[in-house]
């Protein structure tokens, strides 16, 4: 009995440490340093600061509270249309405008997403998503000190 507890014990070690290489050869290889690279860029980029800017201009106009009903209907611009007086738009056109530059944002913000999302997939099934994005948020946060 203390034998197959031994063995099993020992089995299970050797496990654990074989998957902790894993991770840090993971970590260290091409495709996470490029992951790592690109998602450092982008969150530090100009598309996704302004993203964020038009975002909360236009939340903050319309309300924290209709906004994500609003958009789970997917019909902002129609809702816009009827309701712009009930929101602090000072006139049509400056929602329209606002929608318009949140709508572009939105589309480039996509389009780095799309461009992150076959290596963050790959990345993920092999090391989990926890794991991936400490390793991530700990590089981020290590740029930042550089």
């Amino acid at each position: 009995m203390k034998k197959i507890v031994f063995t099993l014990i020992t089995a299970l070690l050797f496990s654990f440490n074989c998957f902790s290489q894993e991770n840090n050869d993971i970590f260290t290889s091409v495709k996470y340093i490029e992951l790592r690279d690109y998602y450092i860029e982008s969150i530090n980029s100009i598309e996704i600061k302004e993203s964020q800017i038009v975002t909360k201009e236009l939340i903050d106009k319309i309300g924290k509270d209709n906004f994500p009903e609003i958009t789970k209907k997917n019909s902002i611009a129609e809702w816009l249309k009827k309701n712009w007086q009930s929101t602090s738009f000072s006139s049509f056109e400056e929602a329209q405008e606002t929608l318009t530059k949140f709508m572009a944002s939105e589309e480039k913000s996509r389009m780095l997403t799309e461009k992150m999302a076959p290596l963050f997939t790959e990345l993920r099934k092999e090391v989990g998503y926890a794991a991936l994005f400490k390793k991530l948020s700990e590089d981020y946060n290590k740029s930042l000190q550089n």
